[in-house]
């Protein structure tokens, strides 16, 4: 079925006019057939136009809207609702967008917005919320109020920021867990800590109240303070209220004091001032020579009276002393004055072994050793050898030893010994003043003489003086342990004069038989060149065993050669063994028959069967006067 051109097919098979298109067509078809383009508003409806529905600018079917109008948007579902139906879009709504922002409470879906759940803020659905109202906590993406938390009792940023005592917030600030504050037990352990120790402050100053109550009772008894009007002393005045019976102690009363022993001196000090004073007597300067002690320490004495001060002094040394020594005082009042006034003190020694270091003059060095070093000096107008020790007074047993050696010197005095002035004891400047040999010792001679140059006459009075020399020291009950050609010390080679070697160091080797304990035999400690058979089976050293040592002495002494030449003996355990087995050295046989009697008879095996030193001394005087 056809229409004539000015006519167009209806939808209900009806031929309509083509002028009734004029409003609601925008384009007519080419054959007149219809319309082609609606005017906006209008959708083709077979070849005509009908009218959208008013909620569409543009539509291509009654409800189906292709831009929704004026007061609507299109949907998510494409359909176009009226703006009206939004509820809580912040701003203006767009037709093709819809809402864009929601406002607080609201959250965005499908272009439109719904409300948050109960008191959440801000949400990304209704069931996640971000943020909750002033007073409400997150948990589980929901809003609870703090209250309902067990134990919080205040919150911040949605968070429980406060619990009960003893309660604790997790992590999330969700919960309050039972914990232990720590900060608490410490302020109560600071608490009881402070009170323990204001008691012992307390108990302390009481104890020490009482101390000096005690100690003031027993100072009381030992000390002894008097009314000055009342006392027949005459004092002296120091100026500033001090006064003294004496300007100047004379230790002693005048007598030579004993070195080393305590010396007891009395003073009346008074105090002539209103004001109470403390009063102390002091040194200048600490010295090295003498020390001095008061009894009291220090004292208040009040104004008009005075107190008998006790002073003890020890000088150390022999010298003479003449030194200030200060009387302090201050003031107990406001200006705390401190007054210093000083008397003199004066006395001098007995000739003792203890030496004064200012007398020593050192020249210059002529050994040294591990026990310290030697030189060669001046004491009292004589040349003499210092012995200064290293670092002795740095080791309690060596300075003991030290001590021991020296009061043996001290006792112990026969022209065969070499002659000991004395000791300094004094720290940082201990030694030992011996008389000087300027031929050192017989090994030195045998070292740097020939046989030749020393004649036989004058090596048998070496025998002979060393042999007087032990001979003192066995009478006296001292074994020297350290028989050796080294400690014989010649100091002349005049056979016109009356002593030619001295003995000496016979205080050295007491510590031997320890020695021997650890047998080493290194670096010549504890060489068994002089040793005899009984030492070198670790047995007790006895007076026997010196005469061994001086058989092996006089055979070096008589031929001038070491009796073990280390071309027969290359280890010190050769010369051990060869003693021990009861064999000597060969050199023997050169000796004349005379003198090789004498040494056999000392180096006999068995100890018992040796001749003592007097018949040694007897048998070589018999041989000098043969000469």
């Amino acid at each position: 079925m056809s229409c004539s051109n000015d006519k167009y097919l209806r939808n209900d098979k009806t031929c309509q006019s083509n002028e009734e298109l004029n409003g609601t067509c925008l384009r007519i078809l080419a054959d007149g057939s219809g319309c082609g383009i609606c005017h906006k508003g209008y959708y083709r409806n077979g070849k005509g136009c009908s009218k959208c529905g008013k909620e569409c600018l543009t539509c291509n079917q009654k409800d189906k809207c292709i831009k929704c109008g004026e007061g609507y948007f299109m949907s998510s579902t494409g359909i176009c609702k009226s703006t009206t139906t939004i509820k809580g879009c912040k701003g203006e709504i767009d037709k093709e967008y819809g809402c864009r922002e929601c406002l607080t409470g609201y959250y965005l879906i499908n272009k439109e917005c719904s409300k948050c759940g109960n008191k959440c803020i801000t949400c990304l659905n209704e069931k996640e919320c971000n943020k909750c109202e002033e007073e409400y906590i997150i948990i589980n993406k929901e809003c609870i109020h703090y209250s309902n938390i067990n134990k919080c009792k205040e919150t911040k940023n949605n968070k429980c920021s406060k619990c009960s005592f003893w309660y604790g917030i997790n992590e999330e600030g969700t919960k309050c867990n039972k914990e232990i504050v720590w900060w608490m037990i410490m302020i109560i352990i600071i608490i009881i800590l402070i009170i323990i120790i204001i008691i012992i402050i307390i108990i302390i100053i009481m104890i020490n109240y009482i101390i000096k109550r005690k100690e003031k009772k027993e100072q009381e008894k030992t000390t002894t303070i008097f009314k000055i009007s009342q006392s027949n002393i005459k004092f002296i005045t120091l100026g500033d209220g001090i006064i003294t019976n004496k300007k100047e102690i004379e230790i002693g009363e005048g007598e030579e004091i004993e070195v080393n022993k305590e010396i007891r001196e009395l003073i009346c000090i008074g105090n002539e001032k209103k004001e109470k004073k403390k009063i102390q007597i002091s040194s200048k300067e600490e010295n090295e020579k003498y020390s001095i002690r008061t009894n009291p320490n220090i004292i208040t004495i009040e104004g008009g009276y005075a107190c008998e001060f006790e002073i003890f002094i020890t000088i150390k040394c022999t010298t003479k002393i003449k030194e200030q020594i200060m009387i302090i005082s201050k003031t107990l009042n406001k200006t705390q004055e401190e007054i210093i006034k000083s008397i003199s003190i004066k006395g001098e020694t007995q000739i003792s072994t203890r030496l004064d270091p200012d007398e020593i003059k050192e020249e210059h060095k002529i050994g040294e050793g591990s026990f310290g070093i030697v030189y060669i000096g001046e004491f009292r107008g004589s040349q003499v050898a210092i012995k200064k020790m290293k670092q002795i007074d740095k080791d309690e047993n060596k300075m003991k030893e030290f001590e021991k050696e020296v009061m043996m010197l001290d006792k112990f005095r026969s022209e065969y010994i070499i002659h000991f002035y004395g000791a300094v004891f004094i720290p940082n400047k201990i030694c030992m003043v011996t008389e000087y040999a300027k031929y050192g010792s017989i090994q030195d001679l045998i070292n740097k003489r020939t046989n030749t140059e020393i004649p036989n006459k004058i090596r048998i009075k070496f025998m002979i003086d060393g042999a007087k020399g032990i001979s003192y020291l066995h009478s006296n009950g001292i074994i020297h342990r350290d028989i050796k050609p080294d400690n014989f010390l010649v100091v002349t080679l005049d056979d016109n004069i009356g002593v030619n070697c001295k003995l000496t160091d016979f205080g050295s080797s007491r510590n031997i038989n320890m020695m021997m304990t650890n047998m080493t035999f290194t670096k010549g400690i504890g060489s068994p060149i002089y040793m005899a058979p009984e030492v070198l089976k670790r047995e007790h050293y006895k007076m026997e065993s010196d005469i061994y040592s001086y058989s092996i002495t006089m055979l070096q002494i008589i031929t001038w050669q070491d009796p073990f030449p280390k071309t027969l003996y290359p280890h010190p355990w050769d010369i051990a063994n060869t003693i021990s087995t009861g064999k000597r050295p060969k050199i023997i046989q050169e000796v004349k028959e005379d003198i090789k009697e004498i040494i056999e008879k000392t180096w006999k095996q068995e100890p018992k069967e040796r001749i003592r030193i007097e018949e040694v001394v007897r048998m070589l005087e018999s041989i000098e006067n043969k000469e």
